[in-house]
């Protein structure tokens, strides 16, 4: 698969703080990868980095064969964190003095559609909802038709429908071959859309792999099933932390899901409709940062 974006030995300080400490990495076309940290860890500081927006202090950075980014003109898009918020300009004055910069920006309609402005085209930017100005900033960032796409927290501010059909459009244009690098505190988003998880911890990615590998680690899981019998009888079983139940549908709470998955056995034939649930991404993502999974 051809690498897209190519990182060795990046290196970021802030004072004498070391922000970002010798990073190496690769993001193939076609991705989506998901940098994941807590408030503070670089997240952004590494979009920033990575597009020339703030220098670094080591390493060497190559994107599409190139090390200078402005020779990358078009090729790149970028949804930073604080969204766009112009006075006396609408929506549309804007989009096409965005696209007036660009050799061969998709259509004013292509990136109404796309950012699902068509409602408030008309409006004052500086009038805009939170969330509209998200997808105002979301437009922009796709004006030249880029192939590499940063989107820098992009649902911050939207409402869970306008998030949900955000997210289907990413889906749509990660088909078409867009490459994708994410970052958003909204982990349960992430869980579909990632291809890959990187998490940054004091300078360090602490893990960067497919999030399958990450759940395969864990061994943490929830396992529901139906049953007539009493909660007490899964409760005194080995490797069962909690035991709740929902009428006639219990729910099994585990560190070691083949450890309850064979204490089971002897029930089997008084449960019915057995299914296992490894844990969420953000549940993971907590795990990794607690140094629960290495």
């Amino acid at each position: 698969m051809e690498s897209i974006i190519n990182v060795s030995g990046l290196t970021k300080n802030y004072h004498k703080e070391t922000i970002l400490n010798h990073l190496s990495f690769q993001i193939n076309a076609g991705e989506s990868v998901a940098l994941l940290g807590e408030n503070g860890a670089g997240k952004t500081t590494m979009i920033n980095v990575l597009n020339h927006i703030i220098t670094k202090d080591a390493g060497v950075i190559t994107i599409m064969g190139k090390q200078d980014v402005r020779q990358l003109r078009g090729e790149i898009g970028i949804m930073m964190q604080k969204s766009i918020s112009l006075p006396r300009i609408t929506v549309k004055e804007c989009l096409n003095l965005i696209r007036s910069y660009h050799h061969q920006p998709l259509s004013y309609k292509e990136l109404i559609d796309l950012a699902h402005l068509k409602k408030v085209e008309g409006k004052y930017v500086d009038h805009l909802s939170g969330g509209q100005k998200r997808r105002l900033t979301f437009a922009a960032a796709m004006a030249s038709n880029p192939q590499l796409v940063f989107l820098d927290e992009p649902t911050a501010g939207m409402d869970s429908n306008s998030r949900m059909t955000f997210w289907q459009t990413i889906e749509n244009l990660k088909k078409e071959g867009k490459t994708f690098f994410i970052t958003s505190h909204y982990l349960e988003e992430l869980d579909q859309i990632a291809d890959r998880i990187m998490i940054l911890k004091d300078g360090h990615l602490i893990y960067n792999d497919h999030l399958q590998a990450l759940q395969n680690q864990s061994r943490n899981a929830s396992i529901q099933f139906k049953t007539k019998l009493s909660k007490a009888v899964f409760a005194k079983l080995t490797g069962v932390n909690d035991v709740r139940t929902y009428q006639e549908r219990v729910q099994l709470s585990t560190g070691d899901l083949n450890l309850v998955l064979t204490e089971l056995m002897p029930y089997l034939d008084q449960i019915e409709s057995l299914t296992v649930q490894q844990n969420s991404l953000e549940t993971l993502f907590h795990e990794v940062i607690g140094g629960t999974i290495k």
